[in-house]
């Protein structure tokens, strides 16, 4: 089942050969969990600012968490010396510029593109 339309579009590099995900492996990529796609490449996380609505309605509405738990996660991981946190970008435009131009990268934004190296992500329950 996929979510209903939702302003938020989980996007990745054209590289990324998926047009879906189910919602457990997306939440398993953000959680830094999950670090390579299917065919071995490093998976490339990005996000927007905490302060951004669109960060805050990724979290809630996508993954299903505050995004201060998110940073939590994010911040035992860097902390620990276990991992790395995502890469912080400062607009949407920047998450478009740095999405087509990074293999493996993954990220998201408020509205539909049809940028011809970016793919557009079904999230499935």
């Amino acid at each position: 089942m996929a979510f209903p339309a939702q302003s938020i579009t989980v996007i990745t590099n054209a590289a990324v050969d998926r047009s879906e995900l189910q919602l457990k492996e997306l939440r398993a990529i953000y959680t830094m969990k999950k670090r390579l796609w299917s065919d071995g490449q490093p998976i490339q996380v990005y996000v927007l600012t905490p302060e951004q609505d669109s960060h805050r309605e990724f979290c809630k509405q996508v993954l299903g968490v505050f995004p201060r738990q998110l940073q939590s996660i994010w911040h035992r991981l860097v902390y620990s010396g276990t991992g790395e946190a995502p890469i912080e970008l400062n607009s949407e435009q920047e998450m478009l510029e740095v999405i087509s131009s990074t293999k493996g990268a993954i990220g998201y934004i408020q509205k539909e593109t049809d940028h011809e190296q970016i793919n557009t992500l079904t999230i499935r329950r």
